[in-house]
């Protein structure tokens, strides 16, 4: 089985924190006090323990969850990718051409995502048509478009096809 790179973040975390813990565990005891109860310098080692291993698992669970929300992030914006590029190849003057479309997600889910469109289209009429299409397709998803960046170039040469 592969192992993740988170997977090998939290083994290198747990053995940074899990050493001067397992250290301080093997140490030997203080002598008892003279009256035979037990002296305060042990319960102050059983709390930091105790604390370093609460702080340890929400580190855990704090890169847990910026992991996932990344995963989230980049499966939302292959999603809109896809629906884009199958719009344009759908569409009938746009479908020779080669036209391309990505989307950048912003890192908070309340940004509007900004879309890049490059390529070569015969006219400046079907320039129009890509990007209205495009930004139709992100409405679609749910979202608005924060920026578009239009890399379209006009080519009247891009949709003639050659006979080989």
């Amino acid at each position: 089985m592969k192992r993740s790179p988170l997977f090998d973040f939290v083994l290198a975390l747990l053995a940074v924190v899990g050493t001067p813990l397992a250290a301080l565990a093997q140490a030997s005891a203080p002598p008892p006090s003279a009256g035979g109860a037990p002296s305060a310098a042990g319960s102050g080692n059983g709390v930091a323990m105790v604390l370093a291993l609460i702080v340890l698992l929400a580190l855990i669970v704090a890169v847990v969850k910026l992991y996932d929300m990344k995963r989230t992030r980049d499966d939302e914006t292959l999603a809109i990718e896809a629906r884009i590029a199958d719009a344009l190849l759908v569409h009938p003057s746009l479908s020779g051409s080669a036209v391309t479309a990505s989307v950048k997600m912003p890192l908070w889910g309340r940004s509007a995502p900004s879309l890049v469109i490059a390529g070569p289209v015969p006219s400046q009429e079907l320039r129009e048509a890509a990007i209205e299409l495009a930004t139709r397709e992100v409405a679609r998803h749910g979202s608005t478009v924060g920026g578009v960046e239009d890399r379209l170039s006009v080519d009247p040469r891009a949709g003639v096809r050659h006979v080989a």
